[in-house]
């Protein structure tokens, strides 16, 4: 098997878990790369400054994605249903069934996303950098959106940082200087 991951001084990097040997990879000289998606053999990777690449992990070639419209995607996630989904510095975007274009979540406006999660019941979980949480439906409709910071009514803080869904389909929800919700 093969286990990748990115840094933010410019390398992605593959592991081979069975000769443990170690793959670097310079997409662009000193790309701050955010986060990766796996959609089959296409890595897609995540930069905060280079926009949005695809990479062929067979021929382990990589190029920009002309039809992301931003400079910055911050994280990514891929549902279920094979819909991929981009965080950015001025909200999310969702890709065409072809993958060649992204249209813009409305619902969500301009906020800063910092993580997306789907959860088993299908529901979207945005995470941002000071607004909370939007939760969306597949079609990228608002459901709820959780922003307030009331003692002991919800969230300890508006700076979620990752979501994770346990075996009793419970969200947890990381913050910024707030723990774990």
């Amino acid at each position: 098997g093969r286990i990748w991951f990115c840094t933010e001084d410019g390398y992605l990097n593959r592991l081979d878990t069975h000769s443990y040997e170690m793959r670097n990879f310079e997409i662009e000289p000193g790309m701050n790369m955010q986060g990766l998606i796996i959609d089959g053999s296409t890595l897609w990777i995540c930069s905060y400054s280079h926009g949005l690449y695809r990479m062929n992990m067979d021929t382990e070639k990589a190029v920009r994605h002309t039809g992301y419209p931003e400079e910055r995607a911050i994280c990514g996630y891929m549902t279920k249903e094979g819909q991929l989904y981009i965080g950015s510095s001025k909200g999310v975007y969702r890709s065409d069934s072809s993958k060649t274009g992204f249209s813009k979540i409305e619902s969500v406006g301009d906020e800063y996303i910092n993580c997306i999660r789907q959860d088993i019941s299908g529901i979207l979980w945005v995470g941002t950098l000071g607004n909370g949480i939007f939760c969306l439906d597949k079609n990228g409709n608002l459901l709820a959106h959780a922003g307030s910071e009331k003692s002991g009514q919800g969230l300890t803080s508006r700076f979620i940082t990752s979501f994770h869904e346990d075996s009793r389909h419970r969200m947890w929800i990381t913050t910024e200087g707030g723990g774990v919700c």
